[in-house]
């Protein structure tokens, strides 16, 4: 009796073992818990470049088929006007799609201007710019004015999900939450967007289109 007593007491786990079983568990949950997240926002940030770099495309490929005038030019009068701005911004969305990452699905005929007043970037929007008036800016992205559901569904003021085509300038130094594009020539267009951080943040990233 007592040999099979022992027998069956070496068979069954000590507390010490359930805890350590418990502990293992609950770090494979900690780190899966914390990785996911990060992958998910990698994935939308790829996407997002993806999306940048088609419509970087279309920016080439709109030109071509315009006598090489760039986005929000007017050919009548030799200068950019708000109106052309807004109407080929509208063609942007129209031709291409909808913009799943960069601009939402808060798409308007109001898209895109041309002002010599600022370079702020519009969430929800894109934005065409003439760097020739606006010289060497500093883009800086507006938050948005009410609280509305952010990429990873939670209440939020993050300043994602703009986008702006700057022509006559050339692309900035990438990563922060402000950048300065430098003056090219009339024909360069630098093609800025944002792109989410772990801390539901954003940053800015930059094309060089042409």
């Amino acid at each position: 009796m007592s040999k099979q007593h022992n027998k069956l007491k070496s068979e069954g786990f000590t507390i010490i073992e359930v805890l350590i079983v418990l502990a293992i568990a609950a770090l494979i949950l900690l780190v899966v818990f914390l990785a996911v997240p990060a992958l998910q926002r990698s994935q939308r940030n790829n996407g997002r470049q993806s999306e940048a770099a088609r419509l970087s495309t279309q920016i080439v490929s709109f030109i071509s088929n315009n006598q090489a005038n760039l986005p929000g030019w007017d050919p009548s009068s030799s200068t950019y006007l708000a109106a052309n701005s807004k109407t080929d911004a509208k063609n942007f969305v129209t031709n291409f799609g909808n913009f799943k990452y960069l601009v939402g699905i808060a798409i308007t005929t109001s898209n895109g201007q041309i002002t010599s007043a600022t370079s702020d970037l519009v969430p929800n929007s894109i934005q065409i710019f003439n760097g020739t008036t606006l010289g060497a800016t500093t883009i800086t992205p507006v938050a948005v004015t009410t609280v509305e559901m952010d990429t990873n569904g939670a209440a939020s003021t993050n300043r994602l999900d703009e986008i702006g085509i700057f022509e006559g300038n050339l692309c900035g130094t990438g990563g922060a939450t402000t950048m300065s594009l430098p003056v090219g020539t009339a024909s360069n267009i630098a093609l800025v967007y944002t792109t989410e951080t772990s801390t539901k943040g954003y940053n800015l990233a930059c094309i060089q289109t042409q």
